[in-house]
């Protein structure tokens, strides 16, 4: 199976928590950022880059490096990049 993923896993941790993964996306095809769902509960922190971050029926809006930003289960969201981004995914447990 081929994992077509737009992104790189450059780090995983754990805590009671969470599962946290530290995802880089470079060399990416912007079209890859497609809406979708998670099933678990998520928080996402921008590390490095510029992206927007659309939810459902919502426009988008700008991501702030640092800033913490809770995605629930289940509600459609994407990513709208253009380029090189990094960012840490926190899976609630």
């Amino acid at each position: 199976m081929v994992d077509l993923k737009p992104y790189y896993i450059s780090e995983r941790n754990e805590t009671d928590e969470f599962i946290i993964e530290r995802r880089v996306f470079e060399n990416f095809d912007p079209k890859s950022l497609f809406w979708h769902r998670d099933k678990e509960n998520r928080k996402i922190k921008l590390i490095e880059g510029s992206i927007k971050l659309q939810i459902d029926d919502n426009l988008p809006y700008n991501i702030e490096i640092g800033k913490e930003y809770f995605i629930e289960a289940m509600l459609y969201h994407r990513v709208i990049a253009n380029s090189k981004f990094i960012i840490d995914v926190y899976k609630f447990k």
